[in-house]
């Protein structure tokens, strides 16, 4: 895709569901899929599920892509911390 001259190209952050979209319906994270997060993360992006999930459910799957931002789960009810479980929201 071929974006305008004058479009934002300075990422910060990149926000994205995990059912059916960072894993499919087989609840696999594919490699491709770690593949992406990490090349994001390398690039000093920061990567936040964003889940209608409840926290514990989320926690393999954000550890197994090796992520440490935070997480907003429960329909968006609450944004927690992978790293120490707390509840900031």
């Amino acid at each position: 895709m071929i974006l305008p001259d004058d479009f934002p190209r300075a990422i910060e952050a990149f926000a994205c569901d995990l059912d059916r979209t960072l894993i499919g319906e087989d609840a696999v994270l594919r490699p491709r899929t770690r593949a992406a997060i990490a090349t994001a993360r390398d690039a000093g992006i920061h990567v936040v599920i964003v889940t209608g999930r409840m926290f514990r459910s989320v926690l393999p799957y954000v550890r197994e892509a090796g992520l440490t931002d935070l997480v907003v789960c429960y329909q968006g009810a609450v944004v927690a911390d992978p790293a120490t479980g707390e509840f900031l929201r």
